[in-house]
This record gives structure tokens, sequence and C-alpha cells, in this order.
């Protein structure tokens, strides 16, 4: 089933005609046209220069044309799959106290499977749903800690090796071709995003490993809107893409 979702607390998304999809890229590509000077002027010289060239509309025309090319859609969104209850609330939990002992953003639980794409949001959800939707729910547990100095692996999880999410993986990346993030992938379910002190990550790794092993049931993906030039406070879920395959019985 594809939803539109809204995380909790979360702004929904209602531009574009109120779609659940959404229309994000084309909003940033907006923004940035209003904040950018076409023809690299400025002040009063670049406004005349400006004004002189805009009366050419072949300038004006490729000018146009180059905004509206698919590379210059921003990379705005993500895949995750997101935990189920009650792991879910147990691990939002975490987060939260993981961020007042260290003071980071919160956020939901999650483990990413594909970052960086450059395609809209109904695009995505277009060509993952028919891959996602014929996988079965699976299950991973948490056995491990880490901690790093990336803002955004500050203190995560370590889930044990599994067919499932490389499967995931590579399905999405099968489905996306070269329009998202082609790095190794390092699976991780995040506790703590930011640079916190030393003393913090300590605190947060005693309070973390008391709950380890954590089982986890993954029930349904995420189209999200969120990249690191995104605030976290601004990341929020689009769609859900359910897996609703039958387990073949397998031992994954």
């Amino acid at each position: 089933m594809r939803n539109p979702v809204k995380a909790p607390g979360a702004k929904t998304n209602s531009s574009a005609g109120g779609s659940p999809h959404g229309g994000l890229c084309r909003r940033g590509v907006a923004a940035w046209r209003r904040s950018t000077n076409y023809f690299g002027n400025s002040g009063a010289s670049g406004k005349s220069e400006s004004k002189r060239r805009a009366r050419s509309p072949a300038r004006v025309r490729r000018a146009s044309e180059a905004l509206d090319a698919p590379e210059y859609i921003p990379a705005m969104y993500c895949l995750w799959i997101v935990p189920e209850e009650p792991e879910q609330f147990l691990l939002r939990d975490l987060i939260g106290q993981a961020s007042i002992a260290g003071g980071g953003p919160r956020f939901d639980p999650h483990v990413t499977i594909l970052s960086g794409i450059r395609l809209e949001a109904s695009e995505i959800l277009d060509r993952i749903a028919p891959e996602f939707e014929r996988l079965p729910p699976f299950k991973l547990t948490l056995n491990s800690t880490g901690t790093g100095d990336f803002f955004f692996k500050s203190l995560f999880l370590v889930p044990q090796p599994s067919f499932d999410l490389g499967h995931l993986r590579r399905r999405a990346e099968e489905a996306l071709k070269a329009n998202s993030d082609s790095s190794l992938f390092d699976p991780h379910l995040s506790l703590a995003y930011g640079n916190s002190s030393a003393a913090a990550i300590k605190q947060m790794l005693a309070m973390a490993e008391r709950k380890l092993p954590i089982a986890v049931r993954f029930e349904r993906a995420l189209v999200v809107q969120a990249s690191s030039v995104i605030p976290v406070e601004e990341w929020h879920p689009i769609n859900s893409i359910e897996f609703k395959g039958t387990s073949s019985g397998n031992s994954r």
C-alpha cells in the first residue's frame, strides 16, 4: 500500500495542490531561482546588465531550460526502513535520552537504505513501490554500538549481518539507477547526531548498551524528505511502502 504519512509532530507537505507526493524538489528549485542572479551579476551595474540580456529571448530560453533540467533537482530524499512497535518506542526513547545527554537534535529511529536521491518524491515512489511491495517483512537484531566523528554517526547501533538489508539496497539502487548517492552501504541505526563531549558519549554508550540486544521488526519503508542541507527538525516522511510479500521460510 502506498500511503501518505506524517511523523509525530512533523509538518505535512501541503504544496503542489495538496499532493501527498509533494513537489518539494520543485519548491527547492523555485527558491534557488529566486535567490540566484541568473546571469552572475549584482548591484546596480548587474541589474542593468540583466535587463539588457533579458531582452534576448534566446538567453532567457536557455537559462530557463537549464534551470528546468533534471540535473538541477536537489538531492532532497532518502529511503528509510522504520521499526515497528514496541521497539520503535524503545528506540525513540533512547534517541530522546541521547539528545538530552549530548545536546543533539531528536529524530525518528530508522535505518537508511539509500540517500541523496535526486528525483521527485512521486517518481521515487513509482519506481520503488513495485519492488519493495513484493518483499516480506523481516527482523534485524541490533547487537552492538558504535561511535564516530561524523555528525550523523555520533552514536549508533549496529545490526547483525542481514541478507534482507543487502537485498533492499540492491533493489533500491537498481530501481533508481544513478539518481542517488553511490557511497558504500553501511547499515546502522543512529541514536545521536552532533559533536558531543567524551563524557556525554560515555554516558550515552552505557545507556544504549544496557538495552542490547534489541530485535526489531520492519514492515515498511519510507520516502523521506531529508538531506545534510535540510535541518534535522524539518525532516519528514512523504510516503510509506509496505512489505507485503510472503516469506519463503528461509532463515535470514
